[in-house]
């Protein structure tokens, strides 16, 4: 190991833990192997990254077989750094940075597909109370509706909506809506859905509404299969889930 000389000023300080430093510099060795493994001869900062890889192992052994104190191989470690890396450490510290956002991304977008996936469980919980059918009339249809911002699920039943307390937002949503089905534009499930959503948020406006962060998922009862099955939205719902945003599962 390098001599040991001050690190008041040296910038890899805050970049080293002051604990655990062996068991830091066995992972810090493994991650780099593993950052340096797809490098080729071509890649500059290879042979500096090496370098400290190999230094790495030395602070290892430094505490570990030799029973350096650590606080004494750290700044040794730190004050090797500060001396001899031309880039190495820093491509070290990218990579972890990199690997640790992507992380962060996957588990986030993994959170939110969760959310979304729970549209499509509200509504098979929902469909369930009708005893796979039973009691369903022809044509019944019962939505599930997730909230990504919030994880809160809501669900409705077709039909349902004329004898619920109607929402202004959503009765300003149907009035921009034009009936191009065989039934109103206030009969859908998605819309019984939607109104308990309004409800439990307290949406004032249309604009209130958060675009990109709503998912349906409707399921229907189909008297010839005896079965229930997704439903997309049909041309009434489309009109207005379009106006807000949201998406369909």
């Amino acid at each position: 190991m390098a001599e040991q000389t001050s690190t008041t000023n040296n910038p890899f300080e805050k970049q080293v833990p002051t604990t655990g430093v062996q068991a830091w510099a066995l992972k810090a060795r493994q991650d780099l192997a593993r950052y340096i493994k797809p490098l080729t001869i071509r890649d500059d900062v290879k042979p500096y990254a090496e370098a400290v890889e190999k230094q790495l192992v030395a602070l290892e052994s430094a505490i570990g077989v030799k029973k350096t104190d650590q606080s004494v191989a750290r700044a040794e470690f730190i004050t090797w750094l500060l001396r001899n890396d031309y880039g190495g450490f820093q491509f070290y510290v990218d990579s972890k940075d990199k690997e640790i956002l992507e992380a962060n991304r996957l588990a986030a977008e993994a959170a939110v597909n969760k959310i979304i996936a729970s549209a499509r469980d509200a509504a098979v919980q929902l469909r369930n109370q009708h005893g796979g059918g039973s009691g369903a009339a022809v044509g019944t249809v019962v939505s599930g509706l997730a909230d990504v911002t919030t994880g809160n699920t809501y669900t409705g039943t077709s039909g349902n909506f004329a004898y619920v307390t109607q929402h202004a937002v959503m009765l300003t949503l149907l009035a921009q809506t034009t009936q191009v089905e065989n039934w109103p534009v206030t009969g859908c499930a998605e819309v019984d859905a939607m109104n308990n959503y309004l409800h439990h948020m307290n949406i004032t406006s249309v604009a209130g509404i958060p675009r990109g962060k709503l998912f349906f998922h409707a399921e229907t009862w189909n008297s010839n299969s005896r079965k229930w099955q997704p439903r997309s939205a049909c041309s009434n719902c489309d009109q207005w889930i379009a106006k807000i945003g949201a998406g369909r599962i």
